[in-house]
């Protein structure tokens, strides 16, 4: 039996996936789940969330060039204050919501998740989101969806040339792998 395995395109990458209990790449679901709120219901608390998250991504803006040391420096001094902030305010409004509403379940998915949406700012090699890997990963999510890999048989040119996988070849290293 031959498995299709994926080599991302973004070095950082193997870093996060090697950390199985640690995985620092969630915070775009987590303000999805408030983006989401707030085009549902006009939710004045999902407004507060996602501009305390803005804040969070400004300063990812502000280090975007930056070396790795100089971004941990730069998350210390401001990722980190920010994030005690915005789990503090998390946690009070948890206490006023009523449990079960869509308002809760979002404030809940960011509390339940806590250590790995933050522990980004420990570091400065980590990204604050899971975005380049979703991006990355997409076309063979939209392939398998598909059907393009199901013939697991089939040699690796024949799976980056079928038509549904050809989306973004340069961005994926298709590796067969015995097992």
């Amino acid at each position: 039996m031959i498995t299709v395995a994926i080599k991302p395109c973004l070095p950082p990458l193997a870093r996060i996936r090697n950390r199985s209990s640690s995985n620092p790449a969630l915070s775009s679901a987590a303000w999805r789940k408030f983006l989401d709120l707030l085009q549902a219901s006009q939710s004045p608390i999902a407004q507060e969330a996602l501009c305390r998250i803005a804040k969070l991504y400004a300063v990812e803006a502000q280090a975007r060039e930056s070396s790795t040391a100089e971004r941990k420096h730069l998350r210390a001094e401001q990722s980190l204050p920010q994030l005690a902030a915005l789990h503090d305010w998390l946690q009070q409004t948890h206490l006023r919501t009523a449990p079960g509403t869509a308002t809760a379940k979002a404030i809940d998915y960011s509390l339940k998740r806590w250590a790995a949406l933050s522990r980004y700012a420990e570091t400065g090699d980590l990204p604050i989101d899971n975005n380049p890997v979703e991006n990355c990963i997409r076309p063979i999510a939209l392939g398998k969806k598909t059907g393009c890999l199901q013939d697991r048989n089939a040699p690796a040119s024949a799976l980056r040339s079928s038509k549904p996988c050809s989306a973004r070849p340069s961005s994926m290293a298709l590796i067969l792998l015995p097992g």
